[in-house]
């Protein structure tokens, strides 16, 4: 509490809290930040089967890797409930992270609560579970996803991500930009209210949700299905295609294949490599977008 802590390149496992936070409960004031980290069966009895991010702390995670991890309730492995901000950094960044097969009743990855605010960016929500609603992300917040991709997560609402499921107005705002949301097997991908389009977002199956347009007529660069006709995005299996984190290559003939907007990416992507673009015509305009996703290596 209040205090500041490093953790770098550290391997948790088979934790477990009777109460809240499988392995760190950070409060008050508390600056966490986590690099290259391993948790691995960590859980906990009520919220954040890893981690608690509470009150005013500030936490942020790169380049690391959270599997199958469990929360009773809410957060299968991050429970977000702190109002720390301060200009763009908001209480819980992410970056270059991989979440995999972990659960809870909501927020089979991660819960944003109604406090919280989260930036996301060139991570990997694959396999989640919620029992519940929000599969990958469950958001009450505030919460901003550039370039991430959530596939084959599971929930009964919200397969990938439920924005405001129950909750009361005003809404959170979720964000997508150059993001993948795909891959549902019992529904649509995302649900809930008050989406915010950033434009060349892939939405498998789009349920309800008319924000990022419908099927045959979306908006802004997006490419969108629904439950008759979802859009596969032909991903390779979860796996070492490169950098610290396990990651989803596109396949070729993948229709997120040079869909995305180079003028809102960073310079590499989840495995650190640069990314590819192909610049041509006079002055110099991008030819190709380019969503962030690697591509498998022959």
């Amino acid at each position: 509490q209040d205090g500041v802590l490093n953790i770098n390149s550290a391997t948790f496992t088979l934790n477990r809290s009777h109460g809240d936070a499988g392995v760190i409960y950070n409060d008050g004031n508390g600056t966490l930040t986590i690099t290259r980290g391993t948790f691995d069966r960590n859980s906990a009895d009520k919220t954040g089967g890893v981690l608690v991010n509470n009150d005013f702390g500030q936490l942020t995670i790169d380049e690391s890797t959270f599997s199958n991890n469990s929360a009773k309730t809410s957060g299968g492995v991050i429970f977000n409930n702190s109002n720390f901000s301060s200009g763009p950094t908001l209480s819980l960044t992410i970056d270059d992270s991989t979440f995999n097969n972990n659960s809870a009743d909501r927020g089979g990855a991660i819960f944003n609560t109604s406090f919280g605010g989260l930036t996301m960016t060139n991570s990997t929500l694959s396999s989640n579970t919620a029992t519940t609603n929000g599969g990958g992300l469950a958001n009450f917040g505030t919460a901003t996803l550039l370039n991430d991709t959530l596939y084959l997560n599971n929930a009964a609402v919200g397969a990938g991500i439920a924005n405001n499921i129950g909750g009361t107005p005003p809404f959170g705002p979720a964000t997508l930009k150059n993001t993948l949301v795909a891959g549902s097997p019992t529904g649509a991908d995302i649900d809930g209210e008050n989406f915010v389009d950033g434009g060349h977002n892939l939405i498998g199956n789009i349920g309800t949700v008319a924000t990022f347009g419908i099927v045959g007529a979306p908006v802004n660069g997006n490419l969108v299905g629904d439950s008759l006709v979802a859009v596969n995005p032909q991903l390779d299996t979860l796996r070492d295609n490169g950098g610290p984190t396990l990651t989803h290559a596109l396949l070729f003939g993948s229709p997120a294949r040079d869909a995305g907007d180079n003028f809102a990416v960073t310079l590499n992507d989840q495995r650190g490599l640069n990314r590819v673009t192909v610049i041509t015509g006079p002055g110099a305009q991008p030819a190709d977008r380019v969503l962030d996703r690697p591509r498998p290596h022959h």
